[in-house]
């Protein structure tokens, strides 16, 4: 018998006061207009799809390369949105993204805990020229 549908479960634990703590308890909550599994699937596709779908190698060159401008589009949108929420400068003064794979990272009087030097890897270019539809992205992003 074929399945239809891939089972992916996930499940995750942390403390309520750290970082991840506070990320799941607003993902839990949604953000008024879109629900837990938008939200996090909408994040999902956008930092891990093309590599994805990169390695799983269906798509033909050009499908992954519009795949690929998509991916950067959503995630310079949501940089965009970010820093005019949290009325954050352009450029940031202080690079802190290495927190963001600590596990068990808080956040207190002094600034993040980051008990790493290792610098933030770049991940993607501006993606100037995108070809992509608004049909194509929204089919993709939401």
């Amino acid at each position: 018998m074929n399945k239809q549908y891939e089972d992916f479960r996930f499940r995750y634990q942390p403390k309520p006061e750290s970082l991840d703590g506070q990320l799941m308890d607003y993902l839990k909550k949604g953000d008024g207009s879109r629900k837990t599994t938008e939200m996090v699937l909408q994040a999902l596709r956008a930092f891990w799809l093309a590599l994805a779908c990169q390695e799983a190698g269906k798509l033909d060159d050009e499908e992954l390369r519009k795949l690929g401008l998509s991916c950067c589009s959503a995630l310079e949108n949501q940089i965009t949105y970010i820093r005019q929420v949290m009325r954050l400068p352009v450029t940031s003064a202080t690079p802190v993204a290495t927190v963001l794979s600590l596990p068990g990272a808080t956040v207190g009087a002094s600034g993040v805990s980051d008990t790493t030097s290792e610098k933030p890897k770049k991940c993607c270019v501006n993606p100037l020229g995108d070809k992509a539809t608004a049909e194509e992205r929204d089919s993709i992003f939401g």
